[in-house]
């Protein structure tokens, strides 16, 4: 039985066989030695190069995930456990990212607006390269945060930037 699971900054994967590990593995020396349970099958694919390098796939992953910020957790109870955890370092990072690009959106969305105070959100998704889901989400952001105010109506109106939010 294979089972793989994911939430968001962990991923399992379980490997259960009928009777664990075969001998002469144990938890302590996984990952360093090969042992093949069908010599026969391992021989094959090694030569058609399936297979790199028997016997160091798990020390491979883990220095990979090591080198960036990933922990690996594997326990063995009759079954093979791997746990692939990101740390938070990586969701820091990944977070902050993702804020400057916000920003940076935001500060293109309100030049294009100084720019022409009555464009449209189909303008803006286009010079933007946002979807229109995108403009709009952006939007609202704005006039909640008390940037940016719709004046008149949907057709007919236009966007009034709040200097004294904007620091201008």
């Amino acid at each position: 039985m294979q089972v793989l699971k994911m939430n968001k900054n962990e991923l399992n994967f379980i490997l259960q066989e009928g009777e664990g590990l075969i001998k002469p593995l144990t938890k302590e020396n996984l990952g360093t030695m090969a042992v093949r349970r069908n010599p026969l099958i391992a021989d094959l694919l090694h030569r058609i190069d399936y297979v790199e390098k028997m016997g160091t796939g798990l020390k491979r992953i883990k220095d990979a995930c090591n080198e960036r910020g990933i922990e690996v957790i594997t326990e063995v109870n009759g079954f093979f456990l791997i746990t692939f955890q990101q740390s938070s370092t990586v969701e820091k990072t990944r977070e902050k990212t993702r804020e400057k690009t916000r920003e940076k959106t935001r500060e293109k969305i309100i030049a294009l607006i100084i720019e022409n105070p009555k464009i449209t959100t189909t303008e803006l998704s286009h010079l933007t390269a946002l979807s229109l889901k995108g403009i709009e989400w952006n939007l609202k952001l704005l006039k909640k945060e008390g940037l940016l105010q719709r004046m008149g109506s949907a057709k007919g109106g236009h966007w009034k930037i709040i200097p004294k939010a904007l620091n201008i």
